[in-house]
């Protein structure tokens, strides 16, 4: 018995050691206390009573994926998918292209940051659009006839996005109407703003090696982030004049932010 008593102690430390941790939604990343990374899906740091074992290929902490469910708020009618955070690049906007999968979709809006003229914990204002078209991106940057407008806000106030942040706060962009995309179809979007580095967004990095960032490493085949429901793929960059001035495909970028999304029409 002396045996048994004298183990107890140590039992429950082990047991609370080995207790699943909880994931977190990113839509409590802005809830005190919590610390949410952003991935293909979504990451949510783990801390406990015991010692954090050292990371053995290098990347970091343990981290694991996290889905985005919270019963009383996610549902068929309220998705969200969290790209993966900005790289050091910013510019006037970006175009970019959904490829849904087996579900058509409803899109209500977009979630982004900013970065021009903003000190840390500065806020910046800014002039943004948002323009949809059907079909892919490609080849349509310049045909203004193509795309319709989805949102148009004269002066937003957007928090600046640091590289590689864990916890962004990203500032919502309504649309006018919900955009619908069939399943297994192609739509594209174009952010734009009225500032020359207005809208974080993130290149491609690939560090070689066999340890590659996770985070940043380079997109196959343009897929920039995927969820459960669609890819993200990259997209030419607009310059001041919308619709008149784009970049090179050398310079094509990932939309950073968050798609709010629904499984059924509203």
């Amino acid at each position: 018995m002396g045996f048994t008593r004298s183990m107890l102690p140590l039992a429950a430390v082990m047991l609370g050691c080995a207790a699943p941790a909880q994931a977190f939604s990113p839509v409590g990343a802005l809830a005190p206390g919590l610390r949410m990374g952003v991935g293909s899906a979504h990451t949510a740091s783990l801390t406990s009573a015991c010692s954090p074992r050292p990371a053995r290929n290098g990347l970091g902490p343990l981290k694991m994926v996290a889905t985005a469910k919270k019963p009383d708020t996610i549902t068929d009618t309220a998705q969200e998918f969290w790209t993966r955070p900005r790289t050091t690049n910013a510019n006037w906007g970006v175009f970019f292209t959904l490829e849904t999968k087996d579900s058509d979709i409803w899109i209500s809006g977009l979630r982004c940051g900013g970065h021009s003229f903003a000190s840390v914990d500065d806020y910046t204002r800014i002039k943004l659009e948002c323009w949809t078209k059907e079909g892919d991106s490609s080849g349509a940057e310049s045909d203004k006839s193509a795309w319709t407008e989805a949102a148009n806000i004269q002066e937003l106030t957007m928090p600046r996005v640091e590289v590689g942040d864990s916890r962004a706060v990203y500032t919502y962009v309504p649309f006018s109407k919900p955009v619908h995309v069939q399943k297994n179809s192609k739509q594209s979007f174009c952010v734009h703003t009225n500032k020359k580095t207005g809208l974080v967004v993130r290149r491609k990095i690939n560090f070689g090696g066999d340890n590659p960032d996770p985070y940043f490493a380079e997109w196959r085949e343009g897929v920039t982030d995927e969820g459960a429901h669609f890819k993200i793929l990259a997209g030419k960059c607009p310059g001041e004049k919308l619709f008149v001035d784009v970049g090179s495909e050398a310079n094509m970028r990932a939309f950073v932010g968050v798609i709010d999304y629904a499984l059924k029409a509203p």
